[in-house]
């Protein structure tokens, strides 16, 4: 199309000012070759501006239109189907891409699904052991002293660091009715403790720039909100069955585009019947 300025633009051109004319003769190739540019040129764009995503540069940037010769026939003789039947094909592919999609997308939520119930019961089960650990809290629970604290914090801190990267969990000591365990593979950057009790939960007390007195104050806050806790993940269980019910819905639902696609595809093989018949007339 840029070599029809002949030397309108190159050298040779000895006017000041010229006009150009981009034009279209009807029953030519011309809407042919300028929508094949036009796609070209949306391809650039997207790629310069980095609005380009995957699924566009998978499915439909590298689609190449192919006219067969029953359309170049049609197309040179002006038949006006041949417009039609190239917006139905575009209108078709278009409509295979976002079918595609739809699948991949309820083939993901179906795998979710499948998953859903056994996370499901790993929070019914996180739940029931925050309230029975709340509960052993509550009966297990002593004054510590605020010299007895500064022992507890000065031990604790000499043996995380001396629990980098262990192979193993290892048991400190008791504290408040909980074992209070040093983690194994623990960063010496963030060093951290677990405490555990018979219900089978861990809780994470974070133990970085800790020292004497407020290591056990860190750990008697988290035991302090186990309620909170247990409510959270009571909140946590109510979305995740909302989610599963939406997850549900959805694959009712089904692929909407299915229809459309066998539509459009009789739709194109109608025409194409049509142009066939006229060609050969």
């Amino acid at each position: 199309m840029v070599q029809r300025q002949g030397r309108i633009l190159r050298q040779g051109n000895l006017n000041s000012e010229v006009f150009i004319y981009r034009y279209v003769t009807e029953s030519s190739f011309d809407s042919y070759t300028w929508q094949i540019l036009e796609n070209k040129q949306k391809f650039i764009a997207q790629f310069l501006s980095g609005t380009m995503s995957a699924v566009h540069r998978e499915e439909t940037d590298t689609a190449d239109t192919v006219l067969n010769y029953s359309e170049i026939k049609a197309l040179a003789i002006g038949d006006p189907l041949i417009r039609q039947r190239v917006d139905v094909s575009n209108s078709l592919e278009r409509a295979r891409i976002n079918q595609r999609q739809r699948r991949k997308q309820l083939i993901s939520q179906q795998d979710w699904l499948d998953m859903a119930p056994i996370r499901l019961r790993a929070i019914q089960r996180r739940i029931k052991a925050m309230e029975y650990d709340a509960g052993y809290y509550h009966i297990n629970k002593y004054p510590v002293t605020k010299d007895d604290r500064s022992m507890f914090g000065d031990d604790l801190m000499y043996a995380l660091e001396n629990n980098s990267f262990a192979e193993y969990d290892r048991f400190f000591e008791k504290y408040q009715g909980f074992d209070v365990v040093l983690p194994k593979k623990m960063d010496p950057a963030k060093p951290y403790v677990l405490l555990r009790s018979g219900s089978g939960n861990s809780y994470e007390v974070k133990m970085a720039g800790g020292r004497g007195v407020g290591c056990s104050k860190r750990i008697d806050n988290v035991l302090e909100h186990l309620p909170q806790e247990r409510e959270r993940a009571i909140n946590e269980r109510e979305q995740f069955i909302k989610q599963i019910e939406m997850a549900q819905s959805e694959i009712q639902r089904g692929n909407e585009y299915d229809v459309e696609v066998d539509r459009l595809a009789s739709e194109l093989a109608d025409i194409d019947k049509t142009l066939k018949g006229d060609i050969a007339v």
